[in-house]
């Protein structure tokens, strides 16, 4: 997979936080579809809704120089028409045996394929709310 999406994270004035959390939301119409893939991670921690429905939580732990991510099949979580994508992210903000101090972010692309055999790339950007 090729990723088009960019790290997210709140603006704020400090980054050397303790429990930082953030909702990240994304809104979109699909038409017709026949398959759908995300890839997401976070650091420390995300929760994954699609239309209210929860998806997964995770990262995979990884390294910052080999960071991890999740790959899931959330064809079935999509419809056609309006979907709501919301991700729930968690910064624990010390460093541990499963993580390392650094900038919190969020990463997350959807992949999604049309019935007519073209492709939506729905990634984490400046756009979310």
């Amino acid at each position: 997979m090729e990723f088009t999406a960019k790290w997210i994270w709140k603006k704020q004035k400090e980054y050397n936080t303790y429990n930082d959390s953030i909702i990240a939301r994304k809104s979109f119409r699909l038409p017709t579809f026949n398959n759908a893939s995300a890839a997401i991670t976070a650091d420390s921690f995300y929760r994954l809704k699609i239309n209210n429905m929860w998806v997964n939580d995770g990262p995979g732990r990884g390294w910052p120089e080999h960071y991890k991510y999740d790959l899931i099949d959330i064809t079935s979580y999509l419809i056609e028409g309006d979907n709501t994508v919301e991700i729930t992210a968690r910064y624990f903000g010390c460093g541990d045996f499963h993580r390392v101090c650094q900038q919190a972010g969020l990463l997350a692309q959807f992949d999604i394929e049309l019935a007519q055999n073209e492709n939506i790339i729905i990634g984490t950007n400046s756009s979310w709310e």
